[in-house]
């Protein structure tokens, strides 16, 4: 049964980001909440510029890092609708390095049991660089060089041992995963990645200040990232080399988690998701194609599957099993990024959140700010 969220209640959360904005443990934080379409929450605390005391806003735009993979799922989904692609054929189909790949059992190398699928990239199965060794590996013999695009990079990853069987295991690719798929939406669609989802799903949902490479008014209005250095928070410049950086260049355009966006945008998007593919009379997807999405996609028993959740195809999704941290209502089902962005879809409610935050410790998907907010919009909910 259908629950109504409560304004009143909703207010919490801005009690809760203002507490940690004071206890120094965010600079600032934009959140919001719609139900049934209509805006309930929305609000801009803290700080877009922690070092001058600049406030947030909500059109203020953040790195979105792994909040990148669902739009890059999007695509990807699209393309399969058109006939373009299939979620169970081979990879090497698109990219001809990925066949004859290699995967590491007991500590040897062998011939993989069977190809890489685009499923498995989307549902982390794949067993490319999602593990230590993997990521490693890549670390410290692939990194992106200056002058690499997708078509240049992607193909070397084939190089990469395995982690394991394709299928057999899941976890999280952090990058090489959707940096493959976003080379797949390439290969197929004919554009490149940026401008196959300006044209096929930022101007459709008109999310205008979404891209991989800012314009310079854009960059005016780009959120500081911030750390804590020596248990104080700290803004850091990006130029000081003290993080990770921007996870694109002006020609790589990296699917894992390269695009910028603002919580205004991204709310679009996830609108566009509970309207099972439509945003304000635009069809972006087949009802029945987000429902695939957003059905679980590997077995329950599947070893490194986390408590509570499953993978559906670029997005977690919500079992409703017995779990000890706060979770959104069961089917809900959405992703995060490692610097504190996060939303989710509860398609049982009507509902969809949105929260924004660029802290390098912020946690990720285990944001204690993201359980927060989830257990605030779950509290609301009456």
């Amino acid at each position: 049964m259908k629950r109504t969220l409560s304004a009143d209640k909703l207010q919490m959360i801005t009690q809760h980001t203002q507490e940690r904005i004071d206890r120094g443990e965010i600079s600032g934080s934009v959140s919001l909440v719609a139900q049934d379409g209509k805006l309930l929450y929305a609000k801009a605390q803290g700080y877009a510029n922690y070092t001058r005391k600049v406030p947030l806003k909500t059109d203020t735009i953040f790195r979105l890092a792994s909040m990148t993979k669902p739009i890059i799922g999007v695509a990807v989904m699209q393309l399969e609708e058109q006939g373009k692609l299939s979620l169970d054929g081979p990879l090497s189909r698109y990219i001809p390095e990925f066949a004859g790949l290699q995967a590491c059992e007991s500590g040897k190398l062998v011939a993989v049991n069977r190809e890489i699928m685009i499923r498995d990239l989307l549902s982390h199965s794949c067993g490319l660089g999602q593990e230590e060794q993997g990521l490693q590996y890549i670390a410290e013999n692939l990194p992106i060089g200056p002058n690499d695009t997708l078509a240049s990079y992607v193909p070397k990853l084939a190089q990469v041992p395995l982690d394991f069987q394709p299928g057999t295991k899941t976890g999280y690719s952090p990058m090489a995963a959707f940096d493959i798929l976003a080379r797949v939406v390439e290969i197929v669609s004919g554009q490149t990645v940026d401008h196959y989802l300006r044209d096929h799903i930022f101007i459709p949902l008109d999310m205008r200040d979404t891209a991989f490479v800012l314009t310079g008014a854009q960059k005016s209005r780009l959120v500081e990232m911030t750390d804590h250095v020596g248990g104080v928070l700290t803004g850091v410049s990006d130029d000081e080399g003290s993080f990770p950086g921007d996870m694109c260049s002006d020609h790589y355009f990296c699917g894992g988690g390269g695009l910028y966006s603002t919580a205004e945008d991204y709310h679009r998007f996830a609108q566009m998701l509970l309207g099972a593919g439509s945003y304000q009379g635009r069809q972006l997807l087949r009802p029945e194609t987000v429902e695939k999405m957003r059905t679980p996609q590997l077995p329950f028993d599947i070893p490194g599957r986390g408590p509570g959740e499953i993978w559906g195809l670029s997005m977690r999704v919500i079992t409703g099993e017995e779990n000890p941290s706060p979770h959104p209502a069961a089917h809900s089902f959405g992703w995060s990024g490692a610097w504190g962005t996060h939303f989710w879809v509860d398609p049982d409610n009507c509902l969809t959140a949105v929260r924004m935050i660029n802290l390098i410790d912020a946690g990720g998907a285990g944001a204690i700010t993201a359980r927060e907010l989830e257990q605030d919009v779950t509290d609301a909910l009456k």
